[in-house]
């Protein structure tokens, strides 16, 4: 047996028992059959593979061998990686508990008509929600002023415009994704989600969101799960005071 030989029968013996390795630890009652069928399949494959040079004394290419030694790799290198996969972690209902998962959100107003948002001066100028001079908190009881709404508008620029107009606040909305409705992911990091509706209630679209939160990032862009479209980048260095783009 020739040096060939005796690397394909080991990479198969490899391969053989990284798949029933699998079988074992990422496969149970609640998995999904073809998965079953499949480690199975990758099992005989390896034992076939190692039985070749050692029955028939003779190997397959090159190439098939270092094909297959990156399969029995991966198997026994990210074999808790496969697990969590296998096991259904993030795509198979029964054992998805990671998995992106959907949320109704309700419409936060009655549905405003088209024709108010063509208005340009209620589009940018306008907030339905809180006023030309902001909320009660935010007011802390100061008088309505002209420089009030000019520090309100520019705190909270074109509400109206980013929430009823490119933004879908006023419409029910269903959100799937990690960790919705949050706005930033738990602990920090990236979180991604997106929001379906319906136009003239047949035609599905899609709007994206992404969200990065760091010790000193907060940053998100698209349609939040609130139903506005917002870009908000708060950069914080330390011993210098904080710098906000929104």
């Amino acid at each position: 047996m020739d040096l060939a030989c005796i690397l394909q029968l080991a990479v198969g013996v490899l391969i053989a028992a990284g798949g029933l390795l699998l079988c074992l630890s990422g496969v149970d009652g609640k998995s999904h059959p073809l998965l079953r069928w499949a480690l199975i399949g990758l099992v005989c494959w390896g034992a076939w593979f190692a039985a070749l040079p050692a029955m028939a004394g003779v190997h397959d290419s090159a190439s098939a061998i270092a094909l297959a030694a990156l399969v029995a790799f991966v198997l026994l290198r990210y074999r808790s990686e496969l697990v969590a996969i296998f096991d259904g972690a993030w795509w198979w209902p029964p054992n998805n508990e990671h998995a992106p998962f959907d949320v109704n959100l309700p419409a936060r107003r009655k549905p405003l008509p088209w024709w108010k948002k063509l208005n340009p001066w209620w589009a940018l100028f306008g907030n339905d929600d809180d006023g030309y001079w902001g909320d009660d908190p935010w007011r802390q009881g100061r008088p309505k002023t002209f420089w009030l709404a000019v520090q309100w508008w520019l705190r909270n620029p074109a509400h109206n415009f980013t929430w009823y107009v490119i933004g879908f606040a006023d419409r029910h909305r269903l959100v799937t994704g990690l960790w919705v409705p949050r706005i930033h992911k738990p602990g920090g990091g990236f979180l991604w989600c997106y929001t379906r509706i319906y136009l003239a209630g047949r035609w599905r679209l899609f709007l994206p969101f992404v969200s990065y939160l760091s010790q000193h990032c907060r940053f998100y862009l698209g349609w939040r799960t609130g139903g506005a479209f917002g870009i908000k980048l708060n950069l914080s260095i330390k011993g210098r005071p904080e710098w906000v783009w929104r």
